[in-house]
Formats: C-alpha cells, sequence, structure tokens
C-alpha cells in the first residue's frame, strides 16, 4: 500500500513538471499565532516562508470548491510529495503583488496533491 501511495505521488510531480508552462513559483506563509502577550494586548505571530510549485485555476463551479465559494475565490494545487509542511486555515500564498489567504484543504488519500481554496 506504501509503494502504491508513493507511485501516486512522483506520477503527481511528474504532472507538475509537465505542466511547468503553467505551474508557478509562489512564496507559502506559513503563519503560527503564539500566546496572548498581556504587555501588548495582542497575539504575536511567526512567519515562516516556503518556495513552492503551485497550479492556480479558477472555480468554476460550486461542486469545486472545498468550503463556501466566494466570488474570486481560486483553487491552488500542490504537489504533495515536495511540500514539507502542512497547510493550515489562514496560511499565506503570495503570487506577484498578490497575497492570497487559504480558507480550505483538501488532500488526496494519497497524499500527491494537495488542493487549497483561496481568496484574495
Amino acid at each position: 500500500m506504501a509503494d502504491m501511495k508513493q507511485q501516486f505521488k512522483d506520477a503527481a510531480v511528474d504532472i507538475f513538471q509537465s505542466f511547468a508552462s503553467v505551474a508557478e513559483r509562489v512564496t507559502y506563509n506559513q503563519i503560527k499565532g503564539g500566546s496572548f502577550d498581556a504587555a501588548t494586548g495582542k497575539f504575536p505571530t511567526t512567519t515562516k516562508k516556503n518556495t513552492v510549485q503551485a497550479i492556480f485555476l479558477n472555480i468554476h463551479k460550486e461542486q469545486q470548491a472545498i468550503v463556501e465559494l466566494v466570488k474570486g475565490d481560486m483553487l491552488v494545487l500542490l504537489p504533495g510529495k515536495n511540500i514539507k509542511f502542512v497547510p493550515q486555515l489562514q496560511d499565506q500564498i503570495v503570487r506577484g503583488t498578490e497575497t492570497y489567504t487559504v480558507k480550505g484543504i483538501d488532500v488526496d488519500p494519497a497524499g500527491a496533491v494537495i488542493k487549497l481554496q483561496v481568496s484574495l
């Protein structure tokens, strides 16, 4: 079973490489919240930046959405094999000058592709 999952992950990476003209290098910002700081009255956050290959897709149907669809939402596909972190809600993806916020996450059973629903 583990061998089959690895084959799916390898196939997903091959697909991303085949679509190199479509896949983009973007910055994935992992946002981690800290404990409440009584002195400042805030919850401090730390950001860890990762560069990843991503494919951006427009969502055309409600069935494609992971969570409630809002106009302007997009799907972002990441190859699961090369991702060394666990995507979380409220993380951010920087694409050029635009920053998207992760609002939905779906990972296929083999872990080959990570699908994120994002909004500006």
